[in-house]
């Protein structure tokens, strides 16, 4: 019994600084496209992984309507995300999207947009504290043809120790909630 509790002593702590990666992946060419969702525990242990198209289905309609329903829950957990935001780390960060329509000055407009978007992106990542390349984000004109691809991957990593604090105020938020 005493040899148990020296090992948990011992190993607790080192699981605890050990970190867990969000891992997110999306890639859509015409009407195809794959949404992966993994999580990845501590020395790469893959704890969960999900697949998902989201181009069939519903009209956009019935999008938009799911999307409202999501709006106050996520105004109701908006500490979380902070709490993920202020511990988490952006270990990497790929994006990069192909555009084109056959008429030159629509797809210059639409790329100049998007790289409006990149500087917006960029400056809201290094506020909150999270580094990433300027070349980790591309936009790529296809001035011939109507064309559309883009592929984006992201890994965000918290240790174990945050996981479990935030999922503490996730808790008392929800019981919070209940008393209403």
């Amino acid at each position: 019994m005493l040899l148990w509790i020296a090992i948990l002593l011992f190993f607790a702590p080192l699981v605890l600084i050990q970190k867990i990666k969000f891992e997110l992946s999306y890639w859509r060419e015409g009407k195809k496209d794959l949404l992966t969702v993994a999580l990845l525990g501590p020395f790469s242990l893959r704890l969960y992984r999900a697949e998902k198209s989201l181009a069939g289905g519903s009209p956009v309609r019935e999008k938009l309507s799911s999307l409202k329903r999501l709006a106050p829950l996520v105004k109701w957990q908006r500490p979380l995300f902070r709490s993920v935001i202020e511990r988490g780390h952006l270990e990497k960060l790929e994006w990069k999207t192909e555009f084109g329509t056959p008429d030159a000055a629509l797809t210059g407009m639409v790329i100049g947009l998007a790289w409006v978007f990149h500087g917006w992106l960029l400056a809201l990542l290094q506020n909150k504290g999270w580094e990433t390349e300027p070349e980790a984000i591309e936009f790529v004109p296809v001035f011939d043809k109507t064309y559309f691809c883009t592929s984006f991957h992201c890994i965000v990593s918290m240790r174990i120790v945050h996981v479990i604090s935030t999922q503490l105020r996730w808790l008392r938020l929800k019981l919070r909630q209940r008393k209403r």
